[in-house]
């Protein structure tokens, strides 16, 4: 399963000094076995805001084709060959 950690600008962040809404401070993609490993993950990002203000992350599951269920539109775009498809496209 593969999951990005987005970390959001809020006004307590040093991004603070312009509009926040929307803004992204930053993010990270990884892979991991469950839901649950992504949430320690997360639980270990330092917080973004100056003096541990108010701070927003938010975890966000990523979906492949093979998490879909199989059918036509699946597999018109298994047809494009893109890369990132499947299986194949996690081994090193």
């Amino acid at each position: 399963m593969r999951f990005t950690i987005i970390v959001k600008a809020t006004e307590d962040s040093e991004a603070g000094v312009m509009p926040t809404e929307g803004l992204i401070a930053g993010y990270t993609m990884i892979q991991v076995r469950s839901r649950e490993e992504a949430m320690e993950w997360a639980r270990r990002f330092p917080n973004p805001a100056v003096d541990h203000g108010k701070a927003e992350i938010e975890v966000r599951q990523l979906f492949e084709l093979d998490d879909f269920e199989q059918g036509p539109a699946v597999e018109r775009f298994r047809e494009l060959d893109l890369p990132g498809q499947g299986e194949e496209a996690r081994k090193p």
